[in-house]
């Protein structure tokens, strides 16, 4: 399992994901909505958008689990939109007191 949380964009930690043997979970924050991109940045925290982008330096498996966490309260409505805008089936949203095994 990989976590990642505070990273912003990175190439390092994917980079990480690409040499794991077995990776079979991410948790990753997205903590502000895609139109605070440049607040996203600038804290070093993702959007939605800011996630696939990351994503796709990590060339995972289609069935790696990806938990998504940290969504600032003022925007989780607009943070959960988007995230299911993403249509991806292996993405989960995750709330205080989730349990899983990986």
């Amino acid at each position: 399992m990989l976590y990642s949380g505070d990273t912003g964009t990175t190439d390092r930690i994917w980079s990480e994901a690409n040499n794991a043997q077995n990776l079979k979970a991410l948790m990753v924050e997205v903590s502000y909505p895609n139109r605070l991109k440049d607040r996203a940045v600038i804290t070093k925290h993702l959007t939605p958008h800011l996630l696939t982008e990351e994503l796709k330096k990590a060339g995972l498996k289609k069935e790696t689990w990806i938990g998504v966490y940290h969504l600032k309260p003022p925007f989780v409505d607009e943070i959960r939109k988007e995230i299911c805008g993403l249509r991806m089936d292996n993405l989960i949203l995750l709330e205080d007191g989730d349990m899983f095994e990986i």
